[in-house]
């Protein structure tokens, strides 16, 4: 059944001119795969304190065959419900905090016909002191953005750990938020990066990767990568569009911090089970489920690495 969903304006800013698109939540899709399910006893914890997807009530069903593979792999689900702390973590037995799509709060500032906007970012200082530190001691993050216009609510969290992000939608003349295929042929997956490399034997060809923002950290944390000379567009408050090329964008990045390990995706919607229908356009799948691609095989690799399995 198809149905009318509201989600973060940021999720649907290049899909539709409203805050409201038509979509349907994928249930047939399951992905097969050797299961590690019995071999460990890892945990993932959710953050549902934070303006996340799971803010949304229907938020857990749009990434239902996420977290159906998470724990068809073994790992025990956990939901953080209140502020990111090392001690609260340890009591969840956390081994890998996901953040998936942190938006920033908009406070308005009136005085008499002068208007601005303050963005504030959902994350406490003391909140990103104890989470560096949480993975600088063994944790693993797993943090999901976007693009604009909310794509910046990890923005202090990102600076912390000492990436590079750009507030925009990477695209190119054409397309303002591009929509790419990424394989080893293209150039576009390092398939030299350690997520490739365990002894699991999972099959992949290529992966979706729809609409982001960048990333720069080293050459050597690049997962997937945007084309040369990509343009990134950036918007002022008052909507002027400007753009900076680069080929150094990176819509997927992961990498150690101290002991722990870290990976940082800028689309949002990689691997949810969402069919969306744009107006005046196809269904575009979004993600997991795309039959042409292989993100389920990518959410599977990206796991275990984090989890330190290999």
């Amino acid at each position: 059944m198809r149905l009318l969903l509201s989600f973060n304006l940021s999720f649907t800013i290049f899909w539709a001119s409203a805050q409201t698109v038509e979509a349907e939540i994928d249930s047939s899709f399951y992905y097969e795969f050797n299961s590690l399910k019995g071999t460990h006893e890892k945990v993932v914890t959710l953050d549902f304190v934070h303006n996340t997807i799971f803010s949304e009530p229907i938020g857990e069903a749009t990434v239902r065959e996420m977290l159906r593979i998470t724990k068809e792999d073994g790992f025990r689900l956990n939901r953080l419900r209140s502020g990111i702390s090392r001690n609260r973590l340890d009591s969840l037995e956390t081994n890998i905090l996901i953040i998936h799509g942190p938006v920033q709060t908009r406070n308005n500032l009136e005085k008499d016909s002068i208007r601005a906007n303050v963005w504030i970012s959902p994350f406490s200082n003391t909140e990103i002191t104890e989470l560096s530190s949480w993975i600088f001691q063994g944790g693993s993050l797993y943090l999901f953005v976007s693009h604009h216009p909310n794509g910046g609510g990890a923005n202090n969290l990102l600076d912390a750990l000492g990436i590079n992000y750009r507030h925009g939608a990477v695209g190119n003349e054409d397309k303002t938020c591009g929509h790419y295929y990424m394989n080893v042929n293209n150039r576009l997956v390092n398939s030299s990066h350690p997520i490739f490399k365990s002894n699991y034997n999972i099959n992949w060809d290529g992966f979706k990767f729809l609409c982001g923002s960048g990333v720069f950290r080293e050459d050597s944390d690049v997962i997937l990568k945007f084309p040369e000379s990509s343009i990134n567009f950036s918007y002022s408050p008052s909507g002027q569009k400007s753009k900076e090329v680069s080929s150094a964008y990176a819509g997927m990045i992961g990498f150690e911090y101290g002991l722990g390990r870290v990976i940082i995706c800028t689309d949002q919607g990689i691997f949810r089970s969402l069919n969306i229908f744009p107006e005046g356009q196809e269904m575009a799948k979004v993600t997991i489920h795309d039959k042409e691609a292989d993100n389920a095989a990518l959410y599977l690799m990206t796991l275990r690495w984090l989890a330190k399995l290999f």
